[in-house]
């Protein structure tokens, strides 16, 4: 994500921290910090299924259940 804009990651969590902070009264860190990841996760699978047709993603990959995890 830091990447993407161009800033580094201490930039990108503070920036994630001012833009969040205070919303209804209430600031989890770690809990915004998560649904950030799985959101942009889910829209770079989304990205790149929509670049390549229908072949599987790494993310998708990688959660093959024969790959044995």
């Amino acid at each position: 994500m830091a990447a993407e804009q161009s800033i580094t990651l201490n930039q990108l969590l503070a920036k994630i921290y001012m833009e969040t902070s205070g919303v209804n009264g209430v600031h989890n860190t770690a809990s915004t910090l998560r649904v950030l990841c799985v959101q942009w996760a889910s829209n770079s699978i989304k990205s790149e299924n929509q670049q390549v047709g229908d072949q599987p993603s790494r993310m998708q990959s990688l959660s093959d259940p024969r790959d044995g995890f």
